[in-house]
């Protein structure tokens, strides 16, 4: 699997964005985030590269989590949530090797910045790009 990633810049915008995360292979069959923002695959490892083709970083599950020694990387695009800078929430889910669902214990909320560090609605001033914030459920 290879995702480009590009860093933003006026006169080159961010075309694709990828969450990722890790699935224990041992205990886990698969993962996706719930409520769906796009589609979900799983790799045994990704290669992140520049818009101009150079690798800028490649992900493996123990690369990226040291507790977890084997298992997949799972990818998801959400390019068209970017291109329409459209906030979103998604909560991760696994399902075991036996069938049963397992709903993750942390929502997140990903938005975007105006950009200009304007106030917001709520008088808060608001960085350029995208922002999350992590809550418990």
């Amino acid at each position: 699997m290879i995702a480009t990633y590009d860093k933003y810049k006026e006169t080159h915008p961010i075309t694709n964005l990828y969450l990722f995360t890790a699935v224990d292979d041992a205990n886990y069959n698969s993962v996706s985030f719930s409520p769906v923002v796009g589609d979900t695959e799983l790799y045994t490892r990704a290669t992140i590269k520049n818009s101009d083709g150079t690798v800028n970083k490649y992900l493996t599950v123990k690369g990226e989590f040291n507790s977890l020694p084997r298992g997949y990387i799972a990818l998801l695009n959400v390019k068209d949530k970017v291109k329409n800078q459209t906030d979103f929430e998604f909560t991760p889910t696994y399902e075991t090797l036996d069938g049963v669902e397992v709903n993750g214990v942390v929502k997140r909320s990903v938005v975007f910045g105006n950009g200009n560090y304007v106030p917001n609605s709520s008088g808060e001033s608001v960085a350029p790009g995208l922002h999350h914030t992590d809550i418990e459920i």
